[in-house]
């Protein structure tokens, strides 16, 4: 397994920023494409938000862009900051100001701007979604959920 990803995390920065350099070029085009994945969550909300007819919709056209957009983010910072960081560690000792600039970025992009409310955002979306064609009318002839609710 390449960087043990997501539990490489839960090791000191250190370590982190020394498993990243041994396999910088896998953690970088991955984590590119997993942000090009979640920026795709803008054009298919606006797509959405074109036929949204209801405030309901409307809310979760604007959670689904920010979701998007905060995941990117977090995920970004693989690829854009943590190279810099990384670079400098080898040569310093632990506790290296890269250490703690990787760990900051680290805590600030991963977890308070790209992890929690990324997911709270993309669980809003999709609730918000889910009762559009669900939820309101329960089960109702033509929505996406009835052939599934006979199955069941």
């Amino acid at each position: 397994m390449v960087f043990d990803y997501p539990r490489v995390l839960s090791r000191p920065g250190a370590e982190v920023l020394a498993s990243f350099r041994m396999h910088e070029s896998a953690v970088v085009a991955w984590f590119s494409v997993l942000a090009v994945g979640a920026l795709l969550f803008v054009p298919i909300a606006l797509g959405v938000g074109r036929r949204a007819d209801s405030v309901r919709m409307r809310w979760a056209v604007r959670a689904a862009v920010a979701a998007g957009v905060v995941q990117a983010a977090g995920l970004l910072r693989w690829p854009l900051l943590v190279p810099g960081p990384a670079a400098r560690s080898a040569s310093e000792f632990e506790s290296s100001t890269a250490v703690t600039e990787f760990e900051f970025w680290n805590r600030l992009l991963g977890s308070v701007v790209g992890e929690t409310p990324g997911y709270s955002l993309t669980a809003v979306c999709g609730l918000c979604w889910w009762h559009r064609s669900c939820g309101a009318g329960v089960f109702r002839a033509g929505s996406p959920c009835s052939a599934r609710s006979r199955r069941l």
